[in-house]
């Protein structure tokens, strides 16, 4: 059976039940075990491996310092004790061994690379239980970050600011990956026979180390119009720091490329961004912006967006100790029958072909 009980990420209280998102049973999930809270009992987590995230602080710290509402869990790194644990984190596929799994333990699999970048999966069959990705049909739902609106109903707000004055640039793009399997590369060069595209990293010739963030981005948000948020798969919900981090916080508008363009529209501002599949070539599009460099007006289109709602990044950690407690107590026990098929079979990535 495919996991049911699925999690959003979210800095506010939950407003209700997002049918891709959250199963009908969530909201009950964190009342079922506060009701429960005389009898809980702690649950120990392995983390097995951590690779590019933040340690976990031992113990109860982690749970407490983020102030969950169900915080009685502990955190290991001692693998003697890997048979005992309710459950083992793994950040992607390190360490995940070829021997059976205690049937009693509940295995987190975690990732925000794409299914292009991670080894092989196939090996783990059904022995995953929970994911927490970027996908939205991930156990719990883990983006990169999100954008909330304050009032879900207001999404376009009169702008009095000018966000085109004194750019006197057109498109900037921040690469170091020159061979990825969506051959963004080729779409920029090709984009740029049309329109001034300066590219910078190892791929282009102008500099602007990662080192060197704040003054490449604050360089990016007073001279450049449009930024190019091209990610190095096209895959389903594959979304990264680039829409919201790079572009949208920096105030210049992001061309994208990478998930489905549904995917786009279910977590962006409205109306913020322009998506390179809507063009029938490069020309096209070179094109367009060429229409909204010369039109302060329609440029600032875009921002209108701007002061209905915040960005938030959100740690899953909450949610992990309010789910073992759910699921462990309850009996619940749930799992990926194909893991592999899941993650990246087909319909996940599509090479370099378009979505529509």
């Amino acid at each position: 059976m495919k996991a049911q009980l699925r999690y959003t990420l979210s800095a506010k209280k939950r407003r209700g039940n997002d049918e891709r998102n959250v199963s009908p049973n969530q909201s009950d999930a964190d009342e079922d075990v506060k009701s429960k809270s005389i009898r809980r009992k702690f649950k120990t987590l392995l983390i097995h491996n951590l690779k590019y995230l933040r340690p976990l602080k031992e113990n109860q710290g982690t749970f407490l310092a983020q102030n969950c509402p169900v915080n009685e869990c502990l955190v290991t790194y001692d693998k003697t004790k890997r048979d005992s644990v309710d459950a083992i984190f793994f950040y992607e596929t390190v360490g995940i061994s070829e021997k059976s799994k205690n049937s009693n333990q509940i295995w987190i699999y975690m990732t925000q690379e794409s299914p292009n970048l991670n080894p092989s999966v196939r090996h783990l069959g059904n022995r995953i239980n929970w994911t927490i990705t970027y996908r939205q049909d991930s156990t719990i739902v883990y983006p990169y970050q999100r954008y909330e609106y304050f009032i879900d109903s207001v999404r376009q707000r009169k702008q009095y600011l000018n966000y085109a004055k004194g750019k006197t640039k057109k498109v900037a793009w921040f690469t170091s990956n020159c061979c990825p399997s969506n051959d963004r590369r080729s779409y920029a060069e090709e984009l740029g026979k049309y329109i001034q595209v300066d590219i910078y990293g190892f791929c282009g010739a102008k500099t602007c180390t990662r080192k060197d963030d704040p003054i490449c981005f604050k360089m990016l948000e007073k001279e450049y119009k449009f930024y190019l948020a091209f990610e190095n798969s096209n895959c389903r919900d594959y979304i990264t720091e680039k829409l919201m981090r790079n572009a949208l916080q920096h105030n210049v508008i992001p061309i994208v490329m990478g998930a489905h363009p549904d995917d786009y529209r279910r977590v962006a501002p409205e109306n913020s961004y322009i998506h390179y599949e809507d063009f029938q070539s490069a020309k096209e599009l070179a094109a367009y912006l060429y229409k909204l460099d010369k039109n302060d007006t329609l440029y600032n289109e875009y921002f209108k967006w701007k002061g209905t709602g915040k960005f938030y990044h959100v740690d899953p950690w909450c949610n992990v100790c309010s789910m073992l407690h759910h699921a462990l107590d309850d009996k619940k026990q749930i799992w990926y029958e194909d893991f592999g098929a899941w993650y990246a079979g087909k319909g996940v990535c599509i090479g370099s072909d378009r979505w529509t």
